[in-house]
């Protein structure tokens, strides 16, 4: 890559001075900002265009389950628009298990025990934003409860996972109740 315009120093992510420059890709003439002071020299800016293995491809073999699938099944990155190297299944089993300690067998388990509805107001998913259900766990010890669809998941941390609250609610409720003839 070839030097454009030095930029002088500017904080990075962490804080410190860096020292910047814009640069021009050789393969697609992108122009890209990229530290100078690093050490390092990057050959292109990192975009689809480069390399004979990028140029014309339609599947990509995930680095995690080394199954090769088709690029619908891969997130985009945003800073460098090219794809990532993990399939959307390995990147959202990685999310259960560091968020929850569970993994998409569990997943599916539950999900077949609660015949596919929400584990409160038994609604099944119907809504096309709603594709999956929320795993439900507690606050404080950060055991996983259940499925629960996203309204009632927003109720009970609404209610910060307080019963007395729960109950203070329904009271509430029955307190107005009308009755419609």
């Amino acid at each position: 890559m070839e030097l454009i315009k030095d930029l002088g120093k500017k904080k990075d992510s962490k804080g410190r001075k860096r020292r910047y420059g814009l640069f021009s890709c050789d393969s697609c003439n992108r122009e890209v900002e990229r530290r100078i002071d690093c050490g390092s020299t990057q050959k292109n800016c990192g975009c689809l265009t480069h390399g004979k293995d990028f140029r014309n491809f339609e599947t990509w073999v995930c680095t995690t389950c080394n199954t090769e699938k088709p690029l619908k099944d891969y997130y985009k990155r945003t800073d460098t628009h090219s794809y990532r190297r993990e399939c959307k299944t390995c990147v959202i089993e990685k999310s259960l298990i560091r968020n929850y300690g569970v993994d998409y067998t569990w997943y599916d388990k539950k999900l077949k025990e609660q015949k596919d509805t929400c584990a409160i107001c038994t609604n099944t998913l119907e809504h096309r934003n709603n594709t999956k259900f929320c795993i439900d766990h507690n606050h404080t010890t950060g055991k996983v409860r259940g499925l629960l669809c996203s309204n009632c998941n927003t109720a009970l941390g609404l209610l910060k996972d307080n019963t007395s609250n729960l109950n203070n609610a329904i009271q509430y409720l029955n307190k107005y109740k009308e009755d419609i003839v």
